[in-house]
């Protein structure tokens, strides 16, 4: 059960296993439910197939058939980033929290409040919306099932009964939790088609004159911080470039591209003519933070402490079938290609590599030289990163 994640073992018998926790943990909790307290948890528009990236609005409805026994803080949303008082499960280990980074790093993050309304339940509904995007990012196409057990509600605490006093002139109180039936909702695979589509709409309705009371405008806003998709985080960096009040951090750091926002944010702070503010530099430190948590070796620590090298070497021989085959990047050494990749997947973004096979060491095919540099390419740009033109010149220490 993924609760805000487990590593799989065989596939099959984790994700039975995950399930019947899931269940068996949704089955205790509703158990505990207070007598005549409901909460119910569904989407807001009753939509239940969403795209990768798309808003998915929730609806948190609490009811009681003991009228006016319990209070609720009916709050929508908190400047720190999500609801504090509300913690969701889901049935599978690959529903992502899209802001543990923001609020597990210490960083940034924190509870900065916002306004609300505390009502006393009755048998007809009172409903509190929120987005379910700020709990969880769903990457992979399927079916998946969340509920929430939600601690919005207090009631007024029994004779005898222990707590902490109420505040002066209120009679004391007791905390009481809520929790939900399970929501179902499928993901689609990606589709590249809707996605330019969505941020061709937003981009358009974001063209129009801002003012404070253009809805329209901070609905479609609210969306790109959703959508994640690399368009998704160009165009946040061209608003942010409009003005560094009109950063959007959560969307920058729900963003599954975190090498291409990394490599985008350099490039805004190293503009002369950009202003910087400390939240800028803030999260730029958050993901500098992160990802030298990444780092398993004092090495790694010291090159995340300082500036980047200009140029990191790579080398591949193959002293086969004596030597076998050894891969270097920097001062690192790796026995296989992968290796090699999951090293340079710990370097900073928009460092820049340099390709130089040791060729009188290596009995590798010339186009298999070649082909593993195109691989090199390929995933370095995909984590903000970049490899010289190919060749086959020696390495500068060598």
């Amino acid at each position: 059960m993924m609760e805000m994640h487990i590593a799989c073992g065989l596939l099959l018998v984790a994700t039975a296993a995950l399930a019947a926790s899931f269940d068996d943990r949704h089955r205790a909790e509703s158990a505990a439910n207070p007598p005549g307290l409901t909460c119910v948890l569904r989407t807001t528009t009753g939509q239940t197939t969403f795209h990768p990236g798309e808003r998915i609005p929730i609806t948190l409805q609490f009811s009681s058939t003991a009228a006016g026994k319990y209070s609720l803080d009916a709050a929508e949303y908190d400047r720190g980033g999500r609801m504090y008082c509300d913690r969701f499960f889901a049935d599978r280990d690959d529903a992502v929290d899209p802001l543990v980074d923001y609020f597990g790093s210490g960083v940034l993050g924190g509870i900065a409040g916002g306004l609300r309304a505390i009502p006393v339940l009755q048998p007809e509904p009172t409903d509190v919306h929120l987005t379910l995007n700020d709990w969880y990012r769903f990457d992979k196409p399927g079916t998946y099932r969340v509920f929430v057990k939600s601690n919005r509600l207090t009631r007024e605490r029994l004779p005898g009964e222990p707590g902490e006093p109420g505040e002066p002139g209120n009679r004391p109180t007791v905390g009481v939790a809520a929790v939900s039936n399970i929501l179902r909702i499928e993901i689609t695979a990606p589709d590249p088609a809707w996605d330019t589509a969505k941020l061709a709409e937003l981009r358009s309705i974001l063209d129009t004159p801002a003012n404070s009371v253009n809805r329209p405008r901070q609905a479609a806003r609210e969306d790109l911080g959703y959508l994640g998709t690399p368009g998704a985080v160009r165009l946040l960096m061209e608003l942010l470039r409009e003005g560094p009040d009109l950063t959007d951090s959560f969307g920058l750091i729900r963003s599954p591209y975190r090498p291409l926002v990394i490599d985008a944010l350099d490039r805004y702070i190293e503009d002369p003519s950009t202003p910087i503010t400390q939240w800028t530099v803030s999260l730029r430190t958050l993901f500098d933070f992160v990802k030298l948590t990444l780092c398993v070796d004092d090495q790694c620590r010291e090159m995340w402490s300082t500036a980047p090298p200009q140029v990191v070497e790579i080398t591949a021989a193959d002293g086969s079938p004596i030597y076998g085959r050894v891969f270097t990047v920097g001062a690192y050494r790796q026995e296989t290609f992968a290796a090699l990749q999951a090293k340079v997947a710990q370097y900073p973004a928009r460092t820049r590599f340099r390709w130089c096979p040791a060729l009188d060491h290596d009995a590798f095919l010339p186009d298999e030289r070649r082909d593993m540099f195109d691989t090199l390419a390929g995933f370095t740009a995909a984590h903000g990163m970049r490899m010289e033109p190919y060749g086959e010149a020696p390495c500068s220490g060598r």
